[in-house]
């Protein structure tokens, strides 16, 4: 009996949306362009507007799932049998240049007369998925889900429906798919126009920075073209090429050409970087509210400085020590880095004062920033100041682009070209 009953609640948290699975969604590395290939009956009758996708993209986008254009979109479904997708075939004729995630599905709904207590009509729906990853070209997991909803029509009564799980669909969604996206991949990346070798290995040590990129390693001996395997995970080929085309320091706007393939042409302006390293707080308030208070700082500046499109902070095990001669000889012998950023909170007068130093490793102290703060609120503190050095260094550096080594000297020049006005 209490097995029986086990087994109808289960039903009926499904019945009403109410997922049993994680009620969280993962975290994902980039967006991820989908693709709908779908059918939907009412009682037997093709519908020729699609309901599911609209009403399910809308708890989808905020995870990270981007609806193609809907133009795009029908054409694109063209190329496929949703027959053969049902079966758990791919379609061998899309691919990661055209999106990075396949959804095909039916969706049947039953429509009855509610009586007159009810608004009218209620749709019971039986909802199939089939899902794919087209950078790999594979069938990944299938999704089946009840639902049931009322309306003053039969088209109204779907829609309820198909709204009641939406939620608890696209969280599930979420956590298969990041299920998959762990599974390692590799791609193969062809870079023209590179002027040395050692433009090739700043290049390949540049792209491990970008997320979902875990391994790079030469394929070839020369430099132009440079061929390099590239070793992903965590996102589709589609993504990683997409992180590439916006990231500044990684040298190329490549372009895909083949499902794990794709090709661009090395630019300076694009490889300019500055790696950084942030110290630990020097904090000489002697006031132990404000002092726990401040324990997030480094984290702060480190978040706000990745917003400057050319700095790129690094992680150590430990913080860097707050001895800024120590942190450049530590953040010069890891990483080969340029910018040591030292954060320091006194008082002064009854003032409370955020300092953050800017070091090179190559040039010396280049310039400070103070900022007065707020005890309340330090994070803006750490926010003003970055936003004033965001201000000065290009300058600084120009001030001191002799002390750079030859090849950081070059892509920074075409950068500041570039950049000025």
């Amino acid at each position: 009996m209490l097995y029986r009953l086990g087994w109808v609640i289960l039903w009926l948290l499904l019945w009403t949306g109410v997922s049993v699975a994680q009620n969280q969604p993962a975290k994902l590395i980039g967006p991820t362009r989908v693709i709908w290939v779908m059918e939907e009956e009412i009682d037997d009758v093709t519908q020729s507007a699609l309901r599911a996708p609209t009403a399910w993209s809308r708890e989808l986008k905020p995870l990270g799932f981007l609806d193609l254009d809907p133009a795009d979109n029908q054409r694109l479904a063209k190329r496929c049998s949703l027959s053969e997708l049902m079966q758990k075939k791919p379609c061998e004729t899309m691919g990661s240049a055209d999106a990075d995630l396949l959804i095909a599905g039916r969706v049947l709904a039953e429509t009855r007369a509610t009586g007159p207590a009810g608004p009218g009509v209620g749709a019971r729906l039986d909802i199939k998925l089939k899902v794919y990853r087209l950078d790999k070209g594979e069938f990944l997991f299938a999704i089946k889900q009840p639902s049931y909803g009322t309306g003053k029509n039969a088209p109204d009564a779907m829609i309820n429906a198909l709204t009641k799980v939406a939620r608890p669909m696209a969280i599930r969604l979420s956590n298969l798919w990041n299920i998959h996206l762990r599974k390692a991949g590799e791609g193969h990346l062809i870079i023209e126009g590179l002027p040395s070798g050692s433009a090739r290995d700043d290049l390949s040590s540049a792209l491990r920075f970008v997320p979902g990129i875990v391994t790079v390693s030469a394929e070839n001996q020369g430099h132009d073209p440079a061929e390099l395997a590239i070793g992903y995970s965590g996102a589709t080929w589609g993504t990683v090429v997409a992180l590439l085309n916006r990231s500044q320091g990684s040298g190329i706007k490549p372009v895909i050409t083949g499902n794990t393939e794709a090709k661009g042409r090395y630019d300076a302006a694009l490889a300019f970087r500055l790696l950084a390293g942030v110290t630990a707080l020097r904090d000489t308030t002697r006031d132990d509210l404000i002092s726990a208070k401040a324990t997030h700082i480094p984290e702060w500046l480190e978040s706000d400085l990745s917003e400057i499109p050319y700095v790129i902070p690094v992680t150590f095990p430990v913080r860097l020590s707050s001895n800024t001669a120590v942190a450049r000889r530590e953040l010069r012998a890891q990483y080969k880095g340029e910018l040591v950023f030292a954060p320091k909170l006194s008082m002064r007068k009854g003032q409370l004062l955020l300092s953050v130093e800017v070091w090179s490793t190559f040039a010396g102290r280049l310039f400070t920033v103070i900022q007065e703060a707020d005890g309340t609120d330090l994070k803006k503190a750490v926010s003003d100041a970055v936003a004033q050095i965001r201000r000065e260094l290009p300058a600084k550096l120009d001030r001191r682009k002799s002390k750079l080594p030859r090849l950081r000297r070059s892509q920074f020049k075409a950068w500041r070209a570039h950049s000025t006005p």
